[in-house]
């Protein structure tokens, strides 16, 4: 099972937008909502912002920079049916494509 991904550019950080989606995900526990730190890259960033989102502690991962099937493997976890990606924008891999 692959969860659906909602990927949301508000290029200006709504927070109004923001909250929203924050309230939709609290709403609907099959919905995640991540967020994407600034200066990003890709695979690894979309991979920490899972795990941070289920409230995984990811500062016991040292070194280790979470996979894809980590983060799969929540995402199954939690029973998460689609994830949305906010500030998008800031995946550096993603720009100007």
């Amino acid at each position: 099972m692959t969860p659906a991904v909602d990927v949301i550019v508000d290029r200006n950080d709504d927070i109004a937008t923001v909250r929203a989606i924050h309230r939709l995900a609290a709403d609907h526990l099959e919905v995640l909502a991540i967020n994407i730190a600034p200066d990003s890259r890709a695979a690894a960033a979309v991979n920490w912002a899972i795990l941070r989102a289920l409230g995984k502690r990811t500062d016991n991962l040292g070194n280790h920079t979470p996979q894809r099937s980590d983060a799969e493997t929540w995402l199954r976890a939690h029973r998460i049916a689609e994830i949305i990606v906010l500030r998008a924008h800031h995946l550096v891999d993603c720009r100007e494509r």
